[in-house]
């Protein structure tokens, strides 16, 4: 008996470690989303753009996060 109460207890810990890990992935990605949001509203309020500056701009703020 107590071989599987440590055994549900192991379980438990590592599926709350793994929620964590996730949690955290998806705020990084909700962050990274909304930034890329926010220019693009900016980008649209603009009328007039270089559609390759745009997209330097884009690719730097991918690799920069």
């Amino acid at each position: 008996m107590s071989y599987e109460l440590a055994g549900i207890i192991i379980l438990g810990v590592t599926q709350t470690a793994g929620l964590v890990y996730l949690r955290r992935e998806f705020r990084e990605q909700l962050r990274l989303n909304m930034a890329l949001q926010t220019q693009f509203q900016k980008w649209n309020a603009e009328q007039f753009g270089n559609i390759s500056q745009r997209l330097d701009q884009i690719l730097e703020m991918l690799r920069s996060h």
